[in-house]
């Protein structure tokens, strides 16, 4: 039976956007050691190119946490990015996931491609 005062949860497909990225496979302990040299890399290339960010910065994981992260550095950005040094274009799609219990909290869920 379902409880009248609940609804059901909203998937909201968002546009692909543009993001520029640095991928990083380290050992667990050097995360945070690559981590902001990583994005400063990141911001400098960019800057050089007179992109503006079109939001904050994330980090992408592409597998569960072992003995090593393997993980993307990221900024998204209105323009195509020239690819310089460790600096690539991939272009990710967000669902927004809203929960009528958490409504103000999405889950967000990551799809390259």
């Amino acid at each position: 039976m379902r409880n009248a005062g609940i609804d059901a949860p909203q998937v909201i497909e968002t546009a692909p956007q543009l993001i520029a990225s640095i991928r990083h496979c380290v050992p667990c302990g050097e995360m945070r050691k690559v981590m902001g040299p990583g994005l400063a890399e990141l911001r400098a290339a960019l800057a050089a190119q007179g992109i503006a960010t079109t939001g904050p910065w994330f980090d992408h994981r592409f597998r569960r946490a072992t003995n090593t992260f393997d993980f993307e550095v990221c900024l998204p950005f209105a323009a195509r990015v020239v690819p310089v040094g460790r600096v690539k274009n991939v272009s990710f799609r967000v669902w927004d996931i809203r929960s009528p219990c958490s409504a103000r909290l999405p889950i967000r869920r990551l799809h390259c491609g």
